[in-house]
């Protein structure tokens, strides 16, 4: 279980990342009667971070908003910045409610998916924090304290503190389709 008591070190500072896209694609069946579908994992995100997280100092959904195209998917940019205008009210009530941490939501244009609001986010939005987890808009960590937790079993020596970790993960349970399952 994780304890501040372990830290080693000075408290660390800790910003987390969720990497969002409004834009169509799959929801959770549970969420079909969310009033905008589009917030359905980012609502959820919420949900888990704030019972989860117990040491980031910051939590930061950076969306990626598609700018350009057609103009058959103008409809579909609307949609998008109707959904990213609900999201900012959303955090801004949450963070003028939490004492304990900072959320916000940032945007930028949909370049490099994922990967490129990271890298965004890493290079503009992260002087000062010692860690930051990268996470997705639709998958999260799920047990109390895996923010401090993490950092203790990873960084626990001054040669892991001063070096850079790079892994993914993948986490299969029973809700994955068969069809899933088979891929790997």
């Amino acid at each position: 279980m994780y304890s501040e008591a372990s830290m080693l070190g000075p408290r660390p500072s800790v910003a987390i990342c969720i990497a969002c896209f409004f834009g169509q694609r799959e929801r959770y069946w549970e969420d079909s009667d969310v009033e905008m579908p589009a917030l359905s994992h980012v609502l959820r995100q919420m949900r888990y971070l704030d019972e989860y997280t117990v040491k980031a100092n910051r939590i930061s959904f950076v969306v990626n908003v598609d700018v350009s195209g057609s103009t058959e998917d103008a409809s579909a940019r609307a949609a998008q910045q109707e959904a990213l205008d609900a999201f900012v009210s959303i955090v801004e009530k949450k963070n003028a409610e939490d004492s304990g941490r900072n959320w916000e939501v940032l945007s930028r244009p949909n370049e490099n998916i994922s990967y490129g609001a990271w890298k965004w986010y890493l290079d503009n939005h992260c002087k000062g924090f010692d860690y930051v987890y990268l996470l997705e808009d639709d998958y999260s960590p799920t047990f109390k304290g895996y923010d401090l937790e993490v950092i203790n079993k990873v960084f626990d020596t001054e040669e892991a503190r001063n070096s850079i970790v790079k892994a993914c993960s993948l986490y299969v349970d029973h809700t994955l389709s068969e069809s899933d399952r088979a891929k790997g």
